[in-house]
């Protein structure tokens, strides 16, 4: 769905992009978004921000503006089609469900331990994510007339800093007599230091082809800084559920001592786990010479990660 417009005003010769900005706190019940104004095709472009009710679409707690700028504010309130004050209630509760989903989405300690791959699609997801048999995606991709759903999956293991994002690539095939085709194509991988961009495994498609769609989604989405944050967010999802296994102290133990508790914890837990398993960039045991995660760690580390 569209998140950035072009608006004009009755006075004004240049025309602003309009950007609205949702809040994804799940406990905020406040029902209101903040609306970015911002002058386009100028040296030093105007800007300025609403901050609205979404059920009276009347702007909250209006700050001391210039004249001019006060009179777009109540034009762009008074001319707002109905249509997108739709479209963006409909937005912002979408945010919210995501964001509850996200706050109360528990993972398993020994699928983080063993380190099993999170559909970030799975978390944020109502319906859950393609590879969880759901319909949850990151991003829709075309290329050369060919449409790609795709779901990116991050390691949770806290000792592991693999600093990578595995893309699983779903073709979507029109069926003219039935619903849709969602089919696994390829699988490829993002290393975010700067490292290598590969496929590794290709499913419906021949690695000619899953080399020639995943260049093409490199170029235009190799460097989004959506994939780094959701890397750190699984990371920090892993760490809080090693935090809080198994943890020798009373329930009913200060906050402040649970915590520090938890992270004795998950240090003392630390040597075994890296004795016992080892990490997804190692060299593999079965000594042949690729990376764990690239042979016998592949399978394990894309095995069904179920939340608790």
């Amino acid at each position: 769905m569209q998140l950035e417009y072009l608006v004009c005003f009755e006075h004004h010769p240049a025309p602003f992009f309009v950007t609205p900005v949702f809040c994804t706190n799940p406990e905020c019940d406040c029902r209101s978004i903040r609306i970015q104004f911002r002058e386009q095709a100028s040296p030093k472009p105007l800007s300025f921000m609403l901050t609205v009710d979404l059920d009276t679409w009347e702007e909250l707690e209006a700050p001391e503006r210039p004249p001019l700028v006060s009179s777009w504010a109540r034009e762009f309130l008074d001319d707002c089609p109905e249509h997108l004050q739709q479209a963006w209630q409909e937005i912002w509760e979408k945010k919210q469900r995501q964001a509850r989903r996200r706050a109360n989405y528990a993972l398993d300690p020994e699928s983080v331990q063993r380190g099993a791959l999170v559909s970030y699609p799975d978390v944020a997801n109502e319906d859950g994510g393609l590879s969880k048999g759901g319909r949850g995606f990151s991003t829709r991709f075309y290329h050369a007339g060919r449409e790609f759903l795709v779901e990116d999956m991050y390691c949770p293991t806290p000792i592991c800093d693999c600093r990578e994002v595995q893309l699983n690539f779903w073709e979507v095939r029109r069926q003219s007599d039935g619903p849709d085709l969602v089919q696994r194509a390829f699988v490829g991988a993002v290393d975010f230091g700067g490292g290598a961009a590969e496929i590794i495994e290709c499913n419906g498609v021949s690695a000619k082809d899953a080399k020639t769609v995943f260049a093409a989604w490199c170029a235009r989405h190799r460097n989004d800084p959506l994939y780094p944050q959701r890397y750190e967010e699984i990371k920090e999802m892993g760490r809080w559920t090693m935090r809080n296994y198994a943890l020798p102290v009373a329930a009913s133990a200060p906050r402040l001592l649970l915590h520090e508790a938890a992270e004795r914890h998950l240090r003392a837990d630390l040597p075994d786990l890296e004795k016992s398993a080892p990490r997804r960039n190692d060299a593999c045991p079965c000594g042949s010479g690729k990376k764990y995660k690239r042979c016998c760690g592949f399978a394990d580390s894309n095995a069904p990660l179920s939340p608790r």
